[in-house]
């Protein structure tokens, strides 16, 4: 998630593979450090800990040098999917330029997916194995067509905020430039562009 604000970071933005203490910032959510992705004045990136999962509200606090440079009560939801980016069948990028045929696997990458068994590590990277699966049911439309998920879990190697779905295209897409939106737990993503053979 980002928290915008003014004086909450450096003037300079600094990206970082995901630390609890960038430039001066700390990120708390109730208790619990929020590993921080990018930290600056006006913006803050962080990974919402896993910790928070099954609560209905939480402080967010935010220090900057050590002291409290705001804080507020946000509520907390089952899940809020967001789509990240696309894979074709033979891990390349779907763009235009690259799309996928109709009937093709792919993989879908993105954040907000909720509680997943077992759950992630909050700063982490998920582990090859065991992979984890989502805890609420996990559906994809392509164009406005139901695409068969294969797998719906953890993304292996990628920071434990991602997800990773593998679905089947629907096999009579029509080759053109398409929304793929993802739903779990009754929640859909905003529309993702995918781009069909």
């Amino acid at each position: 998630m980002s928290v915008q604000g003014y004086g909450i970071g450096p003037q300079a933005g600094l990206a970082y593979s995901p630390a609890t203490q960038v430039g001066g910032v700390q990120v708390y959510f109730d208790n619990f450090a929020a590993p921080i992705i990018y930290a600056q004045a006006e913006q803050i990136n962080v990974q919402a800990p896993w910790e928070i999962a099954g609560q209905t509200t939480t402080q967010v606090q935010i220090l900057y040098n050590g002291v409290a440079a705001g804080s507020v009560t946000i509520p907390v939801g089952q899940a809020l999917p967001g789509v990240f980016y696309i894979e074709n069948s033979d891990g390349s990028f779907n763009s235009p330029s690259n799309p996928a045929r109709p009937g093709d696997f792919v993989s879908v990458y993105g954040t907000g997916g909720g509680t997943m068994s077992p759950q992630g590590v909050t700063g982490n990277v998920w582990p090859l194995a065991p992979p984890s699966s989502f805890t609420q049911a996990v559906t994809v439309t392509v164009g406005g067509e139901t695409a068969g998920v294969l797998y719906a879990g953890s993304a292996p190697t990628l920071e434990s905020g991602f997800f990773q779905i593998n679905a089947r295209l629907p096999p009579d897409l029509t080759a053109a430039a398409q929304s793929l939106s993802v739903t779990i737990g009754g929640v859909t993503s905003a529309p993702a562009a995918i781009s069909i053979q």
